[in-house]
């Protein structure tokens, strides 16, 4: 019998069994790094095309109310960067302008969006409030790549739950040759060894040459603790000079001002196996039994009557353990 255990923790991330003290000053110390993150820029006018400089921009996580504040320069140009992929808002205020809010925006990880604002004259206490869907152009660069989010990494059905099995929804990429000597992927004609993890920003590869997709020499997060992962297959920026190949961001969950959690058990055994075509008819399946089990939980740090984190200071953990008998 042989078994493995695995836990992933990262940032803010904690073990519930760690104090609420450290976490604090984990939560604190974490910087999220360029390449796991998203940034917006754009430029705020009025309606005539005229820019306007000094005016006050707002961004707010949706999940965890943080927000950050900017304001436009001489040439109404803004930016925002290092934002944690996930849902935002944000609210455009200048003096003798109607405030402008504009909810419905998703950013995801690397993602180097444009998003222009318009504002209309009018007394402040008027407020225009756009609520959509909206498609954020990529001006800045011209990489090309396709991010999985965590509701197809959740729900599509995987073999020993290894998120890289997803990368092939991305075009250009192939599986390997049979018999090949490293599992993986590979895209545009590279080797499998050629393409490059990062995982929140920390990087994720074998040290050995050779070996980038060896899953013993890497950290292979449970999948209920991906928030959601960016494979780029062609063009993208120097900061990811490294390999030829793919580049494979993965960016981990954290907590949010509302508690969520998984519990998970997968089973796999022979009855529902198929038998060896060559095989004779009296010779019965092998035995094979596999369990994958583990939880996630994230939420604010709560301490009654001494810390409410909601909107500062959130935790997420997970576990995830498996047993092949």
């Amino acid at each position: 019998m042989r078994s493995r255990r695995t836990a992933v923790f990262a940032g803010a991330r904690i073990c519930l069994a760690t104090s609420i003290a450290i976490a604090i000053l984990v939560t604190l110390a974490g910087t999220p790094a360029a390449a796991q993150t998203a940034s917006v820029t754009g430029r705020v006018t009025d309606a005539s095309g005229a820019v306007i400089p000094n005016a006050s921009l707002t961004i707010t996580n949706v999940d965890t109310r943080v927000d950050r504040s900017t304001s436009t320069n001489e040439s109404g140009y803004y930016t925002f960067s290092l934002l944690q992929p996930g849902r935002y808002q944000i609210v455009v205020e200048s003096e003798g302008f109607r405030p402008l809010t504009r909810s419905g925006l998703v950013f995801e990880v690397d993602q180097r969006a444009e998003l222009n604002f318009t504002l209309e004259i009018g007394a402040v206490t008027e407020r225009v409030e756009v609520t959509a869907d909206i498609q954020q152009l990529n001006t800045v660069e011209a990489s090309r790549g396709q991010v999985i989010e965590n509701r197809r990494i959740v729900e599509m059905p995987l073999n020993g739950r290894n998120y890289n099995q997803l990368a092939l929804l991305s075009a250009g990429t192939v599986q390997p040759l049979a018999g090949a000597r490293m599992e993986g992927f590979s895209v545009n004609g590279m080797r499998v060894s050629q393409n490059n993890f990062q995982l929140d920003g920390v990087d994720n590869n074998a040290i050995e040459l050779a070996g980038a997709q060896r899953r013993s020499e890497m950290v292979q997060p449970s999948i209920d603790a991906i928030q959601e992962f960016k494979v780029q297959t062609n063009s993208y920026a120097a900061e990811f000079g490294r390999a030829m190949g793919a580049v494979v961001n993965v960016t981990t969950k954290s907590g949010s001002n509302e508690i969520h959690g998984t519990a998970f058990e997968f089973l796999r055994n022979e009855k529902l196996d198929a038998k060896n075509f060559f095989d004779p008819a009296a010779k019965p399946k092998p035995p094979f039994k596999r369990n994958q089990y583990g939880f996630s939980v994230g939420g604010p740090i709560y301490v009654p009557k001494v810390l409410d984190g909601r909107n500062r200071f959130f935790f997420f953990g997970d576990y995830e353990g498996t047993r092949v008998r």
